[in-house]
């Protein structure tokens, strides 16, 4: 419990000018293979990371001897990197995700939008809804899908002229 007050002390205090919150590395060690938890969410179609967290450390100050700075040095060996301690210097906690966060990404093209997303949330379905403006919003289901999904992505080919605003939505099992 420890630490996650320090990770929530680090969100709350982190950006204050007068900070004096210390221990802001994460430092772990992983094990090889995908959890279905680490993802690249900088990546298309959100690739899951081919290592998983196995001990969390804590946070420290420093670290000593070899580490990996980003997941992406660790993805490209992770054979290597389970034998080694991680800790991602140049990254921070900045947000608490709670207990089903859902990650989305768009990719616009030409006469459309492709929407990949995920979550660590199992049992859940998802419905993209579109409305023509936001000062007015009317909320429908976009047509051409049989609403709800299970899938984590899906492509729009356009509805038509004008700008839509999209926004997914994620039900748990009856709602």
């Amino acid at each position: 419990m420890a630490d996650i007050q320090h990770a929530r002390d680090l969100i709350k205090y982190y950006r204050a000018p007068d900070s004096q919150i210390f221990q802001r590395i994460i430092v772990a060690y992983i094990g090889e293979g995908a959890d279905g938890i680490n993802h690249d969410l900088r990546t298309l179609g959100l690739p899951a990371w081919n290592w998983h967290v196995k001990t969390f450390s804590g946070f420290w100050d420093s670290t000593l001897g070899e580490t990996a700075d980003s997941p992406a040095i660790v993805e490209q060996n992770p054979t290597y990197w389970a034998q080694k301690r991680i800790a991602f210097s140049s990254y921070g906690v900045v947000r608490e995700l709670g207990e089903e966060p859902v990650f989305v990404q768009a990719a616009l093209f030409e006469n459309g939008v492709n929407l990949n997303w995920w979550s660590p949330g199992t049992n859940l379905v998802f419905t993209v809804e579109s409305t023509a403006s936001l000062a007015v919003p009317d909320w429908k289901p976009v047509l051409g899908t049989s609403w709800p999904i299970s899938e984590r992505t899906w492509t729009s080919s356009g509805e038509g002229t004008g700008p839509y605003f999209r926004v997914l939505r994620a039900n748990g099992p009856g709602n």
